[in-house]
């Protein structure tokens, strides 16, 4: 929606928008100091419209800003990026997959919810993996450093491709 044309009116869905009261954004745009008015005026359904408008490109801004400011500086080496280069430890993956279990679980999506819950299983050594039983994790070789590695990666990727896609049967 574009700005309103009665500039006034504008002015007015502007300053209620910042959060100003009815009675001050009305003498702001321009009007008499009136209680009334102002509420009468502040009803208009194109002023409300304009008013939720910039409320939202507000929250929009702000989210972007959040995003910008929280985004690591990338710098990849050989033009390959690699999860340090992002920031992502295994701390952080492990912690997002929790809150994604969490935030799944309370929505309702089961599927979801046990998908992330089988990524965080596979990252500790498989364990929704028979071959786990036959071969314990050795923590203390650089074979499992490696395996632990390719893990991260994987689950990375599985990661990438989300956790709210629907199954073919659901569409």
């Amino acid at each position: 929606m574009p700005a309103l044309r009665n500039a006034r009116w504008e002015l007015f869905a502007q300053k209620l928008a910042t959060g100003m009261s009815q009675v001050d954004a009305h003498e702001a745009a321009g009007y008499p100091r009136s209680s009334s008015n102002s509420s009468t005026l502040a009803k208009n359904t194109a002023i409300r419209d304009r008013v939720q408008e910039l409320l939202e490109e507000k929250v929009a801004r702000e989210r972007d800003e959040i995003t910008q400011a929280n985004l690591p500086h990338i710098n990849p080496v050989g033009g390959k990026l690699t999860p340090e280069d992002i920031g992502i430890t295994e701390e952080w993956l492990v912690r997002q997959l929790m809150a994604n279990i969490s935030a799944a679980q309370q929505d309702g999506k089961y599927k979801e919810a046990n998908t992330a819950i089988e990524m965080l299983g596979n990252y500790f050594g498989g364990l929704f993996s028979p071959k786990n039983a036959e071969k314990p994790k050795d923590e203390g070789n650089k074979g499992a450093d490696a395996e632990r590695k390719q893990g991260l990666d994987e689950l990375m990727k599985r990661m990438a491709e989300g956790l709210g896609t629907p199954d073919k049967d659901d569409e």
